[in-house]
């Protein structure tokens, strides 16, 4: 639900950015993708692309303890094409500066599940 929510609102701004005629892409980085919790939030994040006309990009660590992957699936989201960043952060500080660099980039950034301590204001 609160993935879905996620998705909704970063949607929702996207949508309202400059380019109306091509297809909003959002990429979702969960904590990991084996447990059946992420597998659902996969499913519902998919249902609410399908209901937005937004294409969903899911690409998470298979284990919720690779830290370092989660970060390198959010750096190689932190350029274009990509029009939204939601993220299931897993530690507070170690996402916080892809997020940014996503953020300064233009790409509309959200994090669900956890919290990220932003590195500027």
């Amino acid at each position: 639900m609160r993935l879905r929510i996620a998705v909704v609102l970063v949607a929702g701004l996207a949508f309202s950015s400059c380019q109306q005629s091509k297809k909003k892409v959002i990429a979702v980085v969960p904590k990991g993708t084996s447990h059946i919790f992420w597998q659902t939030v996969q499913a519902g994040s998919i249902a609410a692309g399908r209901e937005l006309d937004v294409d969903i990009v899911w690409n998470g660590p298979s284990q919720e303890t690779e830290y370092s992957r989660q970060i390198q699936n959010c750096r190689f989201h932190d350029r274009p094409p990509v029009d939204g960043l939601a993220v299931a952060a897993n530690d507070r500080t170690a996402l916080a500066a892809p997020i940014d660099r996503a953020a300064r980039a233009g790409i509309l950034a959200t994090v669900f599940d956890s919290a990220s301590i932003p590195t500027t204001s």
